[in-house]
């Protein structure tokens, strides 16, 4: 499958954003902002513009572990007064080291190893794995750097004063923070520049990273996205890669070539990564959602699709993801489509979302047995809400005989 890189990590920066506002709180744009500063720190340091590009999709996923993070280290230990305790402080490496396990699995993770364990280290040793600057990667300095820089003082809207209260910052305590050589290329960057740093102007200088992606570099992609998805809640921490395994199964049930599975895997593991703009208190509220708060919801799908639609070369695969939801006869979402507006894969899509979300256990929940969810699923199909075949071919390939 042919995939432009920079139009995919584009999509998921503008994702991982909306975790870091819906779980601490970050003003939007916090990614991106880390992206760009990053780029225009590399400048400086004189890095080739190959390198330039992978260093900023370093930093544009540098807190991709962050849902996890939360779920598994920060959760349990916020005290009832809503404070954090003083442990997971002290452990806020574990986001590192989840965050470079995430990214290993990437085709291109060789040019960015260690970037994302090591973005906490500090100048004066005193980071999580008490690194000093000649131990640290350049790339894990600059987005260090960034990172630091955007938290405190907000890169999307620098002005004169602010430029100069971070100026007196590096003068008097930058040094116990950052390496000499990195407050130096900092410095070298003009005002000017460093007020125009921005995503969409950075995006222009670098290169277009198109390539081919093996079977085997696809799936390394969609388990890296829907770890970040299914995280986001405490419900499905494994619903989008069930949908993707399945998805593969049936493609290879039909005997579909390569890339039709390739697309079906894809599609599959990112169905629902429009929940990573859906309010976490909806996500997670145990009783029944209100009106307005099922709406909410029902977001995710066309969140889905605004998110994929910007990739190019994913138009089937958006098309399958995104219309996950929808019904035979209109009463689906997010756009409502009627039969003869879904497409087969969609169709199959459909009724994979359903059967995986009976079968599969939740913390609330007993899994479905294969029966009572195709009889579930049957009901639907005599309603006009799924299609018959696909049913069909679902009961075939997941049943007893089937697996």
């Amino acid at each position: 499958m042919r995939i432009i890189l920079n139009d995919l990590m584009l999509a998921f920066s503008t994702a991982l954003d909306y975790v870091e506002i819906s779980l601490i709180g970050a003003t939007n744009g916090h990614s991106r902002r880390v992206a760009a500063l990053s780029c225009k720190l590399a400048e400086s340091f004189g890095i080739s513009d190959e390198q330039r590009f992978y260093l900023t999709v370093a930093a544009a996923l540098h807190d991709n572990a962050l849902t996890e993070f939360i779920c598994e280290e920060l959760r349990p230990a916020i005290t009832e007064d809503g404070q954090i305790d003083a442990y997971v402080e002290r452990n806020l490496g574990r986001h590192c080291v989840m965050g470079e396990r995430n990214v290993s699995g990437l085709s291109f993770y060789s040019e960015i190893k260690d970037a994302i364990l090591y973005h906490h280290e500090r100048a004066d040793g005193n980071g999580p794995f008490g690194k000093k600057p000649e131990e640290i990667p350049t790339f894990a300095r600059i987005i260090h750097f960034a990172d630091i820089m955007d938290v405190s003082y907000q890169f999307g809207d620098m002005n004169q004063e602010k430029y100069e209260k971070i100026n007196r910052f590096l003068d008097e305590r930058g040094r116990k923070v950052f390496d000499d050589e990195m407050i130096a290329a900092f410095r070298r960057i003009s005002y000017d520049d460093l007020a125009a740093c921005k995503w969409n102007d950075m995006l222009g200088t670098i290169p277009l990273i198109k390539k081919d992606y093996s079977s085997k570099e696809i799936e390394g992609m969609a388990q890296f996205f829907a770890k970040i998805i299914d995280y986001k809640s405490p419900f499905t921490c494994s619903h989008s890669m069930g949908i993707a395994e399945k998805a593969r199964k049936i493609s290879q049930f039909y005997g579909w070539d390569e890339a039709a599975q390739d697309e079906m895997y894809l599609a599959g593991a990112l169905h629902d990564v429009g929940k990573l703009m859906v309010d976490n208190a909806i996500l997670h509220k145990p009783g029944k959602l209100t009106d307005e708060e099922y709406e909410d919801i029902q977001d995710h799908a066309m969140g889905t699709y605004r998110i994929l639609s910007g990739i190019s070369g994913f138009d089937e695969i958006t098309s399958i993801a995104s219309l996950h939801h929808e019904k035979l006869d209109g009463s689906g979402y997010p756009f409502h489509k009627k039969a003869e507006e879904l497409g087969f894969k969609e169709r199959v899509m459909m009724v994979l979302d359903i059967y995986q979300a009976l079968t599969e256990p939740r913390p609330y929940k007993e899994g479905m047995s294969h029966e009572k969810s195709m009889s579930i699923i049957y009901g639907m199909v005599e309603q006009g809400k799924l299609d018959g075949q696909a049913a069909e071919d679902v009961d075939q390939c997941f049943g007893v005989s089937g697996e």
